[in-house]
């Protein structure tokens, strides 16, 4: 299953506050999380638009990140730190 933990994109291209309910789910079926980082969607399909322009998106798959013994608001820190280190690897 895929989730963006934002709910919907910014327009200026940063990391908005994540929303809990894939967190929640991650943690009650125990499956762990594979975070993802995607850079420069923003420019090839800006917020609003239908028009999709040609450009280029760098995609970084972490490492999977297992749920034990955590709850959904320390797993949304964790995930966040990994997303926001994905990016600046991209």
């Amino acid at each position: 299953m895929l989730i963006f933990p934002e709910g919907t994109r910014s327009v200026a291209g940063n990391l908005l506050p994540f929303k809990r309910g894939g967190f929640l789910l991650a943690v009650k079926s125990g499956v762990p999380v594979i975070p993802i980082s995607i850079k420069g969607a923003k420019d090839i399909m800006r917020k609003g638009s239908i028009l999709i322009r040609p450009g280029a998106v760098k995609v970084v798959i972490g490492k999977p990140i297992p749920v034990s013994d955590a709850d959904e608001k320390l797993m949304m820190e964790i995930v966040r730190k990994a997303i926001e280190g994905g990016l600046v690897a991209c």
